[in-house]
């Protein structure tokens, strides 16, 4: 159990597919560096000049309690992907934007990386405390769903390759520039 003075960056995906926002909550403690450096890069890129598929990617790093970080990973909001918390050390993203990149070309480089929910990916160990069913009388939060509604609701949703074919040329020049 992580120590009740702990923070938590709150990370958002917005996904345009979906139409919804999926919510990843960071623990700051030994990650302060690394969250920094993902919120400059992110903050570099106006995410209205972004194509739509990629969505758009926040952070806010003043961060939140651990309850509020808790709590919220029991919010159904009716999403595909459920809000997480992640402790532990969380490996570094770096976007390696190039300095004439647009803000296409960056898009489509954070969306390659980390888009889809693959943030996960670069983040330390999920609290999945209170998230499975209990063989007791308490009641969970989950306490009407079967353990595969659940398992499915808890997981990132498949990561989908990219038919570049199907992209307008300047999309499908900006994908290749990124060295997809």
């Amino acid at each position: 159990m992580t120590d009740s003075n702990e923070k938590y960056a709150v990370f958002s995906e917005t996904n345009y597919d979906d139409m919804e926002t999926w919510i990843t909550f960071i623990s700051k403690t030994g990650n302060e560096n690394t969250l920094a450096l993902l919120k400059k890069q992110l903050e570099e890129i106006d995410w209205g000049e972004a194509p739509e598929y990629t969505g758009m990617f926040a952070i806010d790093t003043r961060g939140v309690s651990c309850s509020t970080a808790r709590e919220m990973m029991f919010v159904d909001l009716n999403t595909n992907y459920a809000p997480n918390k992640f402790d532990g050390k969380m490996k570094n993203i770096d976007f390696e934007f190039g300095k004439r990149d647009s803000d296409e070309t960056k898009a489509v480089k954070v969306y390659g990386l980390i888009g889809r929910a693959h943030v996960c990916d670069f983040l330390g160990e999920e609290d999945l405390d209170g998230c499975s069913l209990k063989d007791d009388d308490e009641e969970s939060a989950y306490s009407s769903e079967s353990e595969s509604e659940m398992s499915s609701r808890r997981q990132p949703p498949i990561r989908e390759s990219l038919d570049i074919s199907e992209l307008p040329a300047i999309l499908g020049k900006a994908y290749r520039a990124a060295g997809k």
